[in-house]
């Protein structure tokens, strides 16, 4: 019923509602939930919620730990520009010949004589998460995600730690990156994931030190192909693994781990239950004729659980055989397809329609078929 009704189970969705809590054990700005959880001994045995939220993120390697923010102090917008530049994406990438981009990328590194150029990627490729951080000829750090990453977060927690990186170094720093779309989340103050939020910070406070500068991917600047090359190879290496605190992945995935107990909901069921699914479209629109007695009996049909099929388990006798030609054990394909008594009411109903397939849409005239059948061989009251 489950399957059908396409509702989860109570345990599915017990266990997706306690995982969205580590984003709280995370981001909590009093004190940490997991302390309070751990302050006090329960006296029964059944776990709080907050226990159980960091057994479900231990499970799937979810971060839960308290992470500290700098927020106390209110950052300049104006500075968060200035230390963003996106100048280059006002040239179309598709119309613009590579030379320009060669050209103004040339004079914003000479512009910036005292700055270290930085480059940083990120990747997903077969399952895998890394980012990188480069020069233009050296790797200075790479790191292994969790597997839930998108490859826009990748992006950012590059920028992230490139920052972290170099916020104590001598020296100012130029951060390049192909991802405009982490820096427009950086210059964007209604952002407050996390990793916008902690970046913004770093530049306020550290400003006028660090420079994130946007540049398009893939027209052969130096140091981003060698960051573009290096986070591709990341895959085949070991590599220093880095938590991944981005809220919206964490939800994404804990949705995607319930959508998958869903659908081994499925491959529990009955093999004809299995059959009639795979025979299911998409685009088959509900049906909107049947009274409520009827939709019972559809449903019954199509979880091949009926009166007729299934009343031995109830009463704790042997199987029924069929009572109409006495010579098989009665199940749903015998009366729709083999028993030899229907066969004129078969004929009659579904021509050349197959009986399951019209059971797994359930639309308007399939749903008519299917009732026309069952009232005309009489067995409407014994599904």
């Amino acid at each position: 019923m489950l399957a059908e009704t396409n509702i989860f189970t109570i345990e599915s969705k017990r266990d997706y509602l306690t995982g969205k809590i580590s984003k709280n054990l995370i981001h909590g700005k009093s004190t940490p939930l997991n302390t309070l959880s751990k302050s006090h001994k329960r006296k029964h045995r059944l776990l709080s919620t907050v226990d159980r939220a960091i057994q479900v993120s231990q499970k799937h390697l979810i971060p839960f730990s308290p992470i500290r923010t700098s927020t106390s102090k209110k950052f300049n917008i104006l500075n968060i520009h200035k230390s963003t530049n996106i100048n280059l994406s006002n040239h179309n990438k598709n119309t613009t010949p590579t030379i320009v981009f060669h050209q103004l990328f040339h004079s914003i590194k000479s512009a910036l004589p005292k700055h270290n150029f930085l480059y940083t990627d990120g990747s997903k490729a077969g399952g895998i998460t890394s980012y990188c951080i480069t020069n233009e000829s050296a790797v200075i750090k790479t790191g292994l995600l969790p597997t839930y990453s998108s490859v826009l977060s990748s992006e950012i927690i590059a920028i992230h730690e490139a920052i972290l990186f170099t916020r104590y170094k001598r020296g100012k720093y130029a951060i390049c990156t192909d991802s405009l779309s982490s820096i427009t989340s950086i210059r964007n103050p209604n952002n407050h994931s996390y990793y916008a939020s902690s970046i913004r910070n770093l530049l306020s406070t550290h400003f006028p030190k660090i420079l994130i500068i946007w540049i398009p991917s893939h027209i052969g600047i130096k140091g981003n192909e060698f960051a573009d090359s290096t986070a591709r190879m990341n895959a085949k290496f070991p590599l220093i693994y880095t938590p991944n605190h981005n809220s919206t992945d964490i939800a994404h995935f804990l949705k995607k781990i319930l959508q998958s107990k869903q659908t081994d909901l499925l491959t529990n069921t009955s093999t004809w239950y299995q059959q009639i699914s795979n025979l299911a479209t998409n685009n088959t629109p509900k049906n909107n004729i049947l009274n409520r007695r009827h939709q019972v009996i559809f449903n019954r049909l199509r979880l091949g659980h009926t009166k007729l099929t299934n009343a031995h388990y109830i009463d704790k006798t042997l199987p029924n055989t069929c009572p109409l030609c006495h010579n098989a054990n009665i199940d749903l394909r015998h009366t729709l397809y083999t028993c030899p008594s229907l066969l004129p009411q078969r004929s009659l109903s579904f021509n050349n329609n197959d009986p399951m397939q019209l059971i797994a849409n359930p639309t308007n005239s399939n749903s008519k078929i299917i009732l026309k059948f069952l009232q005309t061989a009489n067995i409407l009251h014994n599904i």
